[in-house]
């Protein structure tokens, strides 16, 4: 087999041509590693903007929240109250409807905090007239403490009419959770 002869010149020519082209693959690669340097460099500028406006924006949305928050928990509490208000009255009627008293009005007072212990109660003052016999209106007072096991009576005034028939006054105190 015969040997090639390569002249030194052929060698420096192709050492210097690989050289040239290994020069343009790194330059070629550093370029493309610019252009993505600065799209990044672009696309952080904006995520910095971006998250410095949705903080801003953040904040705002949070005491928003913290303002819807508080509107909520003020109408809860009147929508609780009321509720309390009307379960108490009809507890009443429900009463009066078991012993066969008529309840002629009630009068519920909106509820005063008061605290014993650690429990926060809230406490309603009641106002009821009713009307019916004797022995009726004594049972209606009864069984109170069955529908009402939270109330206490604070006054009851009987005024007796005539033929068998009364009339009832009594201010109750009621306590809610």
């Amino acid at each position: 087999m015969p040997s090639i002869k390569i002249s030194n010149a052929f060698k420096w020519i192709l050492t210097v041509l690989i050289l040239g082209v290994l020069l343009v693959g790194t330059a070629y690669f550093y370029i493309g590693q610019q252009r993505n340097n600065s799209d990044l460099s672009g696309s952080l500028s904006q995520a910095q903007q971006d998250l410095i406006v949705n903080s801003a924006l953040k904040d705002q949305y949070q005491s928003s929240l913290r303002q819807s928050g508080l509107a909520l928990s003020a109408s809860k509490a009147l929508f609780f109250t009321s509720s309390q208000s009307m379960a108490v009255e009809e507890a009443l009627f429900d009463a009066a409807d078991e012993v066969g008293v008529v309840i002629t009005t009630v009068s519920c007072s909106a509820p005063s905090a008061q605290v014993q212990g650690q429990t926060t109660y809230q406490v309603f003052s009641v106002g009821v007239n009713a009307s019916g016999e004797v022995e009726k209106l004594r049972a209606f007072v009864g069984v109170l403490g069955d529908w009402l096991p939270s109330a206490r009576i604070v006054s009851a005034n009987v005024a007796i009419a005539g033929e068998g028939t009364a009339s009832l006054n009594l201010t109750l105190t009621v306590y809610a959770l």
